[in-house]
Parts: C-alpha cells; sequence; structure tokens
C-alpha cells in the first residue's frame, strides 16, 4: 500500500508542476502579448506624428515656393526699375 501512496504522490506532484507550467506558459503568452500591443499602439501613434509631420513638411514647402516667387518677382522688377 506504501507503494502506491508514492505513486499516487508522484502522480500528484507531476500533476501539480505540469499545471504550473501551464500557467507559467500562460502568463509569459499573456505577458508577451501584451507588449506587443503596447508596441502597436506606440507604432500607430508614431506613424501618425509622422504624417502630420509630413504635411507640416508639405506646408511649409509651398509656403517656401511662394515667398521664392515673390522674391523672384520683386528682384525682377527692381531690375526692371533700375534700367529705367
Amino acid at each position: 500500500m506504501s507503494q502506491f501512496a508514492d505513486i499516487r504522490t508522484e502522480w500528484r506532484v507531476s500533476d501539480i508542476e505540469h499545471k504550473l507550467n501551464q500557467k507559467s506558459e500562460r502568463y509569459e503568452v499573456d505577458s508577451i502579448s501584451s507588449d506587443v500591443h503596447r508596441l502597436e499602439h506606440s507604432l500607430q501613434d508614431s506613424c501618425f506624428d509622422i504624417s502630420q509631420l509630413r504635411n507640416e513638411f508639405q506646408t511649409l514647402q509651398e509656403q517656401f515656393r511662394l515667398l521664392q516667387d515673390q522674391f523672384n518677382q520683386i528682384t525682377y522688377e527692381l531690375a526692371e526699375r533700375s534700367k529705367n
């Protein structure tokens, strides 16, 4: 009977170890999943920020082109006036 009790105890310990390993693996997967979710969210925020910066840059480029055109026009007009 003692041998049977020892085997049952071993099985029970093995079963507990197995369940603990499963819970540990599940915790690791949940932790990794949470990390991935945070990284995805951070990436989305970064993409949004980049898009805003791109739009702002394009607006500033257009303003620069307009100012450049105005400068060229003024320079041309001054050159024409100085000829007369």
